[in-house]
């Protein structure tokens, strides 16, 4: 094998030596820690950091239509007022 295959294959190697280690994340020994949010009684946690809120992410489900219906009167549709709406 010539120089530049060695370090092809060393290159490939420690790629992907790299790929498919999954440990726990740990602190470091000696650093602070996480410090508490104002308000929350404890710190979060990943699992709650990751966890998305319901204003994130809501529902949209409410405003679906299952079949085809006309859809109810609703009083707050009117067109704006003479200074356009402002």
């Amino acid at each position: 094998m010539t120089a530049r295959a060695w370090i092809a294959a060393a290159l490939a190697t420690a790629t992907l030596a790299g790929c498919g280690r999954q440990v726990e994340l740990t602190r470091q020994p000696g650093a602070d820690p996480v410090p508490v949010a104002y308000g929350a009684d404890e710190p979060a946690t990943a699992e709650n950091l990751m966890t998305p809120q319901p204003q994130i992410r809501p529902v949209r489900n409410e405003d679906l239509l299952r079949r085809s219906e006309p859809r109810p009167e609703d009083p707050f549709d009117v067109p704006p007022g003479a200074d356009n709406g402002r």
